[in-house]
């Protein structure tokens, strides 16, 4: 669509000064204007033969102005300008998007989701974190819409942020994922560094369909 106004404006400058022949025809006066000329208009004389009493004929005609084209043809440098840069944010746009959020994952084993918890924890990606825990949809699906709102005021942004600095420390450079297991249905992660082992439990983990996700966050 963008592209489709881009070509339409780049029309409107490109053939601007391809009028009819009737727009760029001078126009006579009447005979009042020939008296008086209006104020700011140009004019001009020009001869013309008369066949009736065969001689040449002179009469003041209006010059036309070139303000219109003018105006026409900035528009159109405007428009395209204007939907030249609206199509390159929106293609810089989808591409830090697409670069930021890469595809969902869905852990199939208590492992599987230990490991990415340990990676958001590494990398203190808190997309990756987020993408862990169900949504709100999958939140609402399985218990009811109240629950769904009940959940979403818990699990913000600042709770998850807070989370994922405590996983940050313990899964810091030097360290390595140790285990995951689930204790009732609390997950809890162990790492190991050096001769030093330390564990953590992240949050209650509830199953959808074949895949483990995350759902309330726990206190350490």
């Amino acid at each position: 669509m963008l592209l489709s106004f881009l070509s339409l404006a780049l029309a409107l400058e490109l053939g601007g000064s391809d009028l009819p022949k009737e727009a760029v025809e001078p126009t006579e006066t009447s005979a009042e204007g020939n008296e008086a000329l209006e104020e700011g208009v140009e004019f001009e004389e020009i001869e013309e033969f008369d066949e009736t009493s065969g001689t040449l004929q002179r009469r003041r005609v209006r010059k036309k102005s070139v303000e219109n084209d003018s105006s026409r043809r900035n528009q159109g440098l405007g428009l395209a300008a204007l939907l030249g840069l609206l199509l390159f944010s929106s293609v810089n746009r989808r591409k830090r998007e697409e670069r930021k959020r890469p595809p969902r994952r869905t852990p199939i084993s208590v492992t599987e989701l230990g490991t990415s918890v340990f990676e958001a924890g590494r990398q203190a990606d808190l997309f990756l974190y987020r993408d862990l825990f169900l949504t709100g949809g999958e939140v609402s699906k399985m218990m009811g819409r109240e629950e769904a709102e009940r959940w979403l005021t818990r699990r913000t942004n600042n709770h998850l942020t807070e989370s994922l600095a405590g996983l940050a420390v313990l899964c810091r450079p030097g360290s390595f994922f140790a285990e995951a297991r689930l204790e009732g249905q609390v997950l809890v992660l162990r790492t190991r560094g050096g001769d030093r082992e330390q564990e953590r439990p992240v949050a209650v983990v509830k199953k959808v369909g074949t895949a483990f996700r995350l759902y309330d966050l726990v206190e350490s």
